[in-house]
């Protein structure tokens, strides 16, 4: 239909929504740039290609873009200000360039919902947490029914007792039938989080479990033959012999950090980002979107790759460091699921480290389980799910450990807490750093943080919750059972 009628923004609209939808954001990006040298001056379309370039990785050019679309005339300026402020958050891990696209849309509405959202959410990746419950406080005011909002005050306020008013108040929102499925379960989350604190566990795994089995109707199933399947076909793709006939010839060293959601990636990240020949990049999405889109379905596709290919893609990657604007001898990159793309990395990157952050396998599993991570992960709503995980990601990790050797380093949770400089000095040593105090102050910096622990991260280490699955023994049977 668009090739009959290349001008009708209605078959632009379905056709890149379709790409979307079946992860090929690139074609939706081809799909508006076309319609765009027939209407360059349309302010909505300007807007879609944005959002579009921004989805498939093209950070840099969606703020142009989007700057356009504003330049040109379009509504809805308020929302494009909030959607540049996340890409220089989530992307270019810029807070201060975010914070001031946030204050642009609260200058046209003042009362602009989403901005003030998003700029608690801001306060509170970079720690400052009174600001952050002021602004979840101040949507609560202006939007009653907006549970997200309590739910956020929850997991920022520390709670004496559980009488406080606003656990109750969340506890009492949590039994009303009529709110959202989706506001329920953060709540839930929270709450459960929150008496965990106060050691009430009894309640605290009832909230939560009641939060996974909502959660997990709307996820797709986790196929445990499936997932084997999957490693299976990693390790045989990815073997030395093809790495190594495959493997392109740079010498650049980048640093990723993988395992195990809630494993002491983030922990481990950002005390070596504290160092400071180190900065720390969070979690890039580069590699996910990466075999999403252009190689899916991943790993088969790899195969087929060309030198040339690899070769972009090398300098695709480095092309998104550079817009980190870090002058600093060494960028890491912190995404637990990069696990599954080691071998990638390596063909990519030959000279490429990889620290690998494990956990006791019981407190590891219950941290999942308290924490709501995205729909694409649909383990995490069963114990035995996240069990299952587990061990496939231990299986996996092991291959890579065994295939390169020399490039691979541990990470203990449990003894990182226990002594943080003993664990840590030898991870800066394989990097060709000397130790420095200053990783012992990580809670002390003002960088964004943008994982589920950007709380824990800003207090001293405590080990609190090394052995945290004895408290809820008579709960997980399953996983002990697996152990």
């Amino acid at each position: 239909l668009l090739s009959l009628s290349p001008r009708d923004v209605r078959y632009v609209n379905l056709l890149s929504e379709l790409y979307s939808r079946t992860n090929n954001s690139s074609e939706a990006v081809k799909c508006w740039r076309k319609y765009i040298t027939f209407s360059p001056t349309n302010g909505s379309a300007l807007f879609n290609l944005a959002y579009y370039l921004r989805l498939n990785g093209n950070s840099q050019e969606a703020i142009s873009t989007y700057r356009k679309s504003i330049k040109v005339g379009v509504e809805g300026i308020p929302e494009i200000h909030c959607n540049m402020a996340t890409i220089y958050t989530d992307d270019l891990l810029d807070h201060e360039t975010a914070l001031i696209e946030l204050q642009l849309a609260l200058n046209i509405d003042p009362k602009y919902v989403p901005a003030i959202f998003n700029k608690g959410n801001l306060f509170e990746r970079t720690g400052r947490f009174l600001e952050a419950i002021d602004c979840f406080l101040t949507v609560q005011k202006l939007v009653p029914s907006n549970l997200d909002a309590l739910a956020r005050v929850l997991d920022l306020k520390t709670f004496q007792s559980v009488s406080d008013p606003t656990l109750q108040k969340a506890i009492k929102c949590s039994q009303n039938t009529k709110i959202e499925e989706h506001s329920k379960i953060n709540l839930l989350f929270s709450i459960g989080v929150a008496l965990d604190k106060l050691g009430e566990y009894d309640i605290a795994f009832s909230c939560v479990k009641r939060a996974n089995n909502i959660d997990k109707v709307s996820r797709a199933p986790y196929e445990n033959v499936k997932m084997e399947a999957y490693i299976s076909e990693i390790k045989k793709v990815f073997n030395a012999n093809f790495i190594e006939k495959n493997k392109l010839n740079n010498t650049y060293e980048p640093v990723f950090i993988c395992g195990m959601f809630r494993s002491g990636s983030t922990l481990t990240e950002q005390i070596l980002g504290a160092h400071p020949a180190i900065f720390a990049a969070g979690e890039l999405s580069f590699f996910p979107q990466l075999i999403t889109n252009t190689l899916n379905p991943f790993p088969s596709t790899i195969t087929n790759l060309t030198s040339t290919s690899i070769d972009t893609i090398a300098k695709e990657y480095c092309s998104v460091l550079s817009d980190l604007k870090s002058s600093k001898k060494i960028i890491t990159d912190k995404r637990p699921d990069n696990f599954e793309v080691i071998g990638l990395i390596k063909l990519l990157f030959p000279k490429a480290k990889i620290i690998w952050t494990r956990r006791d396998f019981l407190d590891n599993c219950l941290s999942v389980y308290f924490l709501r991570l995205g729909q694409s992960m649909g383990y995490s709503s069963s114990l035995s799910d996240i069990a299952h995980f587990y061990k496939q990601q231990e299986r996996l990790m092991q291959y890579w450990t065994n295939l390169f050797p020399d490039c691979i380093h541990e990470v203990d949770y449990d003894a990182l807490v226990h002594d943080p400089r003993a664990e840590i000095s030898p991870v800066l040593q394989w990097l060709n750093l000397n130790w420095k105090d200053e990783c012992l102050d990580y809670h002390l910096r003002d960088s964004l943080v943008q994982t589920a622990s950007s709380i824990q991260i800003r207090e001293p280490i405590y080990i609190k919750s090394s052995g945290r699955w004895k408290n809820y023994q008579p709960y997980i049977n399953d996983l002990l059972d697996l152990f």
